[in-house]
């Protein structure tokens, strides 16, 4: 068996995780398996211990994924370091991180539209507790706070502030093609 890789897409909250799964399932091969972080379910109040158990469950994936000739894709909240946590299964799979950053303005804006609805504040109130403008106050300073983890780690950074998803998604697809040890060649990507 190759050693294949696992790709963690991280960013804060509207950074743009979800919606550019599809796009960058469209623009990567077969032999790559693309996922939500939180396609499991996310528990009221999730919490820091939540999400390194949900860190472990993908990586043990991605070995499962990698017996089989694949390389995975999780789209989703991980931190570098919580990933690093996990030597004993990294030993079987190569990890790559990439950043989607998003100005403190962008993230305000993107969740004021995110949650317009009384329903959506009450869904979003269940998973973290917390109200639009705490929320966006937490993760302008989560954003801060993961980019410093993200450069001891050497992470790939891509803005999505003013840009589309279909075109963020070309260009992380080709930097996966780029890093995957399957060597594919970006040049099959629009």
């Amino acid at each position: 068996m190759t050693k294949r890789n696992i790709f963690f897409i991280t960013g804060v909250s509207t950074s743009g995780k979800t919606t550019l799964i599809p796009h960058i399932k469209n623009n990567l091969p077969e032999n790559f398996l693309v996922y939500d972080f939180d396609e499991r379910g996310v528990p009221d109040n999730v919490t820091a211990e939540w999400r390194r158990e949900e860190t472990a469950h993908w990586i043990r994936i991605g070995i499962e994924n990698a017996k089989q000739d694949k390389n995975t894709v999780i789209c989703g909240i991980s931190v570098p370091s919580e990933v690093a946590r996990n030597t004993e299964l990294l030993e079987k799979i190569d990890p790559h991180y990439l950043l989607l950053n998003v100005s403190p303005a962008e993230i305000k804006k993107r969740f004021v539209a995110r949650l317009s609805t009384k329903e959506a504040q009450l869904d979003w109130a269940r998973t973290t507790g917390l109200s639009v403008e705490e929320s966006v106050a937490r993760n302008v300073a989560f954003a801060a706070n993961l980019r410093e983890v993200c450069k001891e780690y050497a992470c790939k950074v891509f803005d999505t502030s003013e840009t589309t998803p279909e075109r963020t998604a070309i260009n992380i697809a080709k930097w996966i093609l780029k890093h995957a040890s399957s060597g594919y060649s970006k040049e099959a990507l629009p």
